[in-house]
């Protein structure tokens, strides 16, 4: 038998035999074996030195053909001893795959989120671009069971949805759980996470996320209302668009500015032996909303809108950060990287004592607003008797 005749035989076969044996999944998973987690709350419960976590746990509706929630909640001296509980109640594991949101409870947060965030990068099951809220109320169980929205049957669905929907209120920050451990791992920097609470409307408890919540390193220490939320996302260059209200000296009226695009610049230097962060914010506006009867067409009248609005931001912006340095003495702007690139051989010598030295830094803010739209009029509707 010739050797050209018995490749064409045997090649064949050797490929056959083996497709057979070697098709399918490496991790291959039953599905039916597994709780499909969606979100999840963690809370820590002082009176018994206990982890709580609580599951968003999906499960499709046969008579409405749509996903329902089940909420389940285990318990464990270690957050990892908790998620093993859940097999003892329920008799099966977690599949984290779907995993979107986690809500952690305010006691778990001033803790501290090390135990939190060390078992996500340990187990390939948890995902790390879940989004982190902090839980205005006691308890990050709250938010998930009791918060009732018939538009939204998943919790996970809706802080997603306003994480994505953010930029156009510009009163959180969405930080995806890499992140957050990124900024533990820098060196002088702490991170943020945005805030979510619980509010009523009739008979309902509904989901509004707004604010921040400041952390040093791993610990809460603090949160930021909304309006002081708006500033401190002017000086991280995190603000895109939103609304940014002024009022006019000179006029005595309100002018509601939208934002279209916004940039800011931040270097580090030092005068007369102390840090100043000079910090150069150029914003792109229309008009969005006049409370008044002047003309905004004229001159004048619009250069001293931008000044207003210049001086207006500037306020806030000093405010926010003087807040900071005071109530937290913690960096939350990322100063402590632009002294490090800027000045590296100074930031060598002063990293050891950050938290004192970012308390007495110094700021010098220039904020420049260009107004290039107004809708269809730059003047306002003016009844006529």
């Amino acid at each position: 038998m010739k050797k050209g005749y018995l490749k064409k035989i045997i090649i064949p076969v050797i490929l056959t035999v083996f497709s057979i044996l070697l098709t399918g999944c490496w991790s291959y998973q039953e599905i039916n074996e597994y709780h499909l987690v969606t979100s999840a709350a963690f809370d820590y419960e002082e009176s018994n030195g206990m982890y709580c976590i609580t599951t968003e746990i999906i499960s499709l509706s046969e008579e409405k053909d749509m996903q329902q929630a089940r909420y389940f909640s285990a318990y464990g001296s270690t957050a990892f001893d908790a998620v093993r509980d859940f097999i003892t109640k329920t008799g099966r594991k977690l599949f984290w795959g779907h995993g979107k949101v986690v809500v952690l409870g305010k006691n778990v947060a001033l803790k501290g989120l090390i135990p939190l965030v060390d078992m996500p990068f340990r187990d390939a099951e948890l995902r790390g671009d879940m989004w982190l809220f902090i839980s205005e109320e006691a308890s990050g169980k709250e938010v998930l069971v009791t918060a009732q929205d018939r538009r939204h049957p998943l919790k996970s669905t809706q802080l997603t949805r306003s994480i994505k929907n953010s930029e156009f209120v510009s009163t959180y920050y969405g930080v995806q759980l890499w992140e957050f451990v990124k900024a533990l791992n820098a060196e002088g920097i702490s991170p943020t996470l945005p805030v979510v609470r619980l509010i009523k409307e009739g008979k309902e408890n509904h989901i509004q996320v707004g604010g921040t919540a400041v952390f040093k390193k791993d610990k809460m220490v603090g949160m930021l209302d909304e309006k002081d939320t708006k500033s401190f996302l002017f000086v991280i260059d995190k603000m895109n668009h939103g609304l940014f209200k002024v009022k006019s000296k000179d006029l005595e009226e309100f002018v509601t500015l939208e934002i279209f695009d916004s940039k800011t610049k931040v270097g580090a230097e030092l005068e007369n032996g102390d840090i100043v962060m000079n910090i150069n914010v150029k914003i792109k506006t229309g008009i969005a909303e006049i409370n008044g009867i002047s003309n905004y067409a004229e001159k004048q009248v619009l250069e001293g809108l931008r000044r207003d609005a210049g001086d207006k931001l500037k306020r806030d912006m000093e405010q926010v950060i003087e807040k900071v340095q005071k109530n937290f003495q913690s960096d939350i702007f990322y100063f402590a990287k632009y002294v490090r690139a800027h000045m590296p051989k100074y930031w060598n010598e002063i990293k050891h004592e950050w938290e004192s030295v970012f308390s007495g830094i110094k700021t010098n803010i220039n904020v420049e607003f260009e107004i290039n739209s107004s809708a269809l009029s730059f003047e306002a509707i003016k009844v006529v008797e």
